[in-house]
């Protein structure tokens, strides 16, 4: 139990975040030597199997053993279970993650660590009649990974590495597993990570999972064609305008960046798709728009509509305050407000973590420190990133600074 001044804490310089993350496991050259071999023993291992083995051996990896309530994870409103609402401020005492915000007291004495976990099994999100002949080149291959997430644990991301002369496509799920005294459900629930895989080469591609108990293990497989004659893959014929959310397209190149041409949902692929933002949570979307799932007839996950608003700095997850949002469309909505902080910020816990703020460590670097998790581009404060610039894939797990 620790106890913290009634005051606001003083401004504080800390560093961004540098990429801390565990390694990322990479098939032995022996092992591509029997690729037959390896796609029969993946085949085997069966999905019903696969999450009954994690369902084994989660709560000895995971270590969940308790429930965080207010610790602060942006704009994570569509995680799962077990996240409480933020208790209304009070301007007299610091606003940081304590349950018990007038008393003066922070009790969370839990942290969280970044540690890496299979997936359960990965499908790719075409329309069916492209599955057999394969996706046309200039299209981006969107991957769809569900990942077992155990009790108050969150999942952190999906981190993906190309093998472009193997033509592979390793994917990395990571969890925040959390350390603290709470009591939290041993019960398992699939979470969905959405990747977009833009400009893939022509041919064969396989889906491996490098964080399997077993070794690199076969997920998927996918075909990307050439292009035929009279198809303009790259526009290099098209002088078109590239488009923006909803607008009518053939090929990822007609469509403003990050927007990437999806055709899942649509009736007749022939008559093309719509360009649209491939996202996993409401913070890869830009606002007002949220993370689309689930909906009838239409692809999943992808930025539309519009996010709840909001009308007071109560209604917000820690670390966020209740601001004006784009376009002048005279509403407020949820955004990121924490200070940025330059030096590297030691911790215990989260109470020793400034507003906004959890306190984690990763297996590289097996020192806590204060950081900001995030999923998206939309948990992070001004001048802090989630996502590696230029990457439609490549989630960095805490916000972090990128400057050239």
């Amino acid at each position: 139990m620790k106890q913290r001044a009634l005051t606001k804490p003083k401004p504080t310089t800390l560093i961004a975040p540098a990429r801390r993350l565990a390694p990322a496991l990479r098939p032995a050259p022996a092992m591509r030597l029997a690729p037959a071999l390896r796609l029969a023993l993946a085949m085997l291992l069966a999905p019903a199997l696969r999450l009954a083995l994690a369902m084994l051996l989660a709560p000895a990896l995971l270590l969940a053993s308790g429930c965080g309530g207010r610790t602060p994870w942006g704009t994570w409103q569509d995680a799962g279970p077990g996240q409480d609402a933020a208790p209304p401020r009070d301007s007299t005492v610091p606003r940081d993650s304590g349950p018990q915000p007038d008393s003066g007291v922070c009790e969370e004495d839990e942290w969280w660590e970044l540690f890496a976990t299979p997936a359960q099994e990965a499908n790719v999100l075409s329309p069916h009649g492209w599955l057999s002949e394969g996706m046309p080149q200039g299209i981006s291959v969107r991957l769809k990974v569900d990942v077992a997430v155990g009790g108050c644990n969150r999942l952190a991301g999906v981190r993906v590495s190309l093998d472009w002369e193997a033509r592979q496509v390793h994917v990395m799920p990571y969890l925040w597993v959390y350390h603290g005294t709470d009591y939290c459900s041993d019960v398992l629930r699939l979470e969905p990570e959405i990747l977009a895989l833009p400009d893939l080469e022509p041919g064969g591609w396989t889906v491996w999972d490098d964080h399997a108990w077993n070794g690199p293990t076969l997920l998927t497989s996918f075909r990307v064609r050439e292009c035929m004659d009279g198809e303009d893959c790259q526009c290099y014929l098209w002088d078109g305008v590239p488009g923006s959310h909803g607008d009518q397209c053939r090929y990822d190149c007609q469509c403003s960046w990050p927007l990437g041409c999806v055709y899942e949902g649509m009736v007749d692929p022939e008559w093309g798709g719509s360009c649209t933002q491939t996202c996993s949570v409401d913070s890869d979307c830009p606002l007002p728009m949220k993370c689309i799932f689930y909906a009838f007839d239409v692809p999943e996950g992808f930025c539309a509509m519009e996010r709840e608003a909001c009308t007071a700095d109560s209604e917000c997850p820690d670390g966020h305050t209740c601001q004006p949002g784009p376009y002048d469309n005279n509403k407020n909505y949820c955004q990121p407000a924490m200070e940025v902080l330059w030096e590297v910020l030691r911790c215990t816990d989260d109470c020793d973590c400034p507003w906004g703020y959890a306190c984690t460590s990763t297996s590289d670097t097996m020192t806590r420190s204060c950081q900001i998790p995030c999923r998206g581009n939309g948990d992070c404060p001004e001048y802090l990133v989630c996502d590696e610039p230029g990457s439609y894939w490549m989630d960095i797990q805490v916000c972090s600074g990128w400057w050239d």
